[in-house]
């Protein structure tokens, strides 16, 4: 795969070390000099942003949030090219987002390149050695496009979780501001949510079920499993039982109707 960085700052150097090393890379700066000194330290070729939207089937989107949207405006990126947004924009004096939906407003800038929302939710240092399995979301349209940055996800070590479609990279955004707000107070994200096991309650969303009996609405999902095929065993039983009481009536029920053997006088 050939990736174009734009930009040549943090994020695109903890990310492309990695991908440098088995894919062709190139850094694409704003800064010629800076560009090229990233390249000599990760072993991959420089070039300007323009120049990076051409060698790269896959481009990363590494510049401040503030500058990208006109960036991007202002080159001529090939039709169909991948274009990974990991730009947050957080008002750092409270920690909310200066800008709702950045990768759908980056999508209108250029609504001939497929772009996908990833590598949001944690900081150039994590990306650097990030933790086997780290599980990280995107979100695009282009189904194609999200299978290949799944892939550069892969290659990190890390897991793809596919999380919608483009339209929900806002919420990636608004989660990184939430997140990052709880870090500098010295909060632990991690503790938020529960294990998937746990992370539903009798009805999954979008699954209702409808208990048996009207006695089992309240029932957890385990005692629901439970109850479910035992009352229908006991149901079962219970028919085998009646059809067993009505062929004995119906037994009687003809035999009453016969005469009456004649007694011998």
């Amino acid at each position: 795969m050939r990736i174009g960085t734009l930009g040549n700052g943090l994020m695109a150097e903890a990310l492309a070390r990695h991908w440098a090393r088995e894919h062709e890379v190139m850094i694409g700066g704003r800064d010629p000099g800076r560009a090229s000194e990233l390249a000599g330290r990760i072993g991959s070729q420089a070039g300007t942003l323009q120049e990076a939207t051409i060698f790269g089937d896959v481009l990363l989107l590494a510049l401040p949030a503030e500058v990208a949207v006109d960036a991007v405006r202002g080159l001529e990126i090939p039709p169909g090219r991948i274009l990974i947004d990991c730009t947050n924009a957080i008002d750092q004096q409270d920690f909310t987002l200066a800008e709702p939906a950045m990768a759908e407003r980056i999508a209108r800038a250029v609504p001939h390149v497929h772009v996908v929302k990833a590598f949001n939710l944690a900081a150039d240092s994590v990306w650097k050695r990030p933790p086997d399995g780290l599980g990280v979301p995107l979100c695009g349209d282009d189904p194609a496009a999200v299978t290949r940055v799944g892939q550069l996800i892969s290659d990190l070590g890390c897991t793809p979780v596919p999380a919608g479609g483009l339209g929900r990279g806002k919420l990636l955004e608004a989660t990184a501001a939430l997140a990052i707000g709880i870090w500098v107070t010295g909060g632990d994200v991690r503790r938020m949510f529960p294990p998937l096991d746990a992370a539903f309650g009798s009805v999954r969303p979008g699954q209702p079920e409808a208990p048996d009996r009207e006695e089992e609405i309240g029932a957890g999902p385990a005692e629901a499993a439970e109850v479910g095929p035992r009352r229908r065993r006991v149901g079962v039983v219970e028919a085998h039982e009646n059809a067993g009481c009505a062929d004995e009536a119906e037994q009687h029920h003809h035999s009453g109707d016969q005469a009456a053997p004649a007694q011998p006088s």
